[in-house]
């Protein structure tokens, strides 16, 4: 299971991103590039385990994620922030591509 957590899901979306705040230590930290047509996009995917908070709501959650997506499109600067709750446990690699 991968689950996209949207900034409409306020509380589950602001549980999650104040995990990835400040400077802690993430188990998961990988990151790609790809220029392809037109545009430059950098990815930055950082994973941790679930907090106990997260696994009573989400019963079998074992990690939650951030993906940066950074770069230019049609030559224009873009930055999105994607959040994840998963039950994967791969490797960071694969993790990586399967939110791509």
């Amino acid at each position: 299971m991968l689950l996209t957590v949207k900034n409409n899901q306020r509380r589950q979306y602001q549980q999650i991103l104040s995990q990835f705040r400040g400077h802690r230590h993430f188990p998961i930290n990988i990151s790609d590039f790809e220029a392809s047509h037109g545009r430059q996009v950098r990815w930055q995917l950082r994973a941790r385990n679930a907090t106990d908070a997260i696994r009573e709501r989400w019963e079998g959650a074992s990690w939650i994620v951030e993906l940066v997506s950074t770069g230019r499109r049609d030559g224009k600067p873009f930055r999105h922030v994607h959040l994840f709750i998963t039950t994967l446990r791969t490797s960071p690699k694969a993790l990586l591509r399967q939110v791509r």
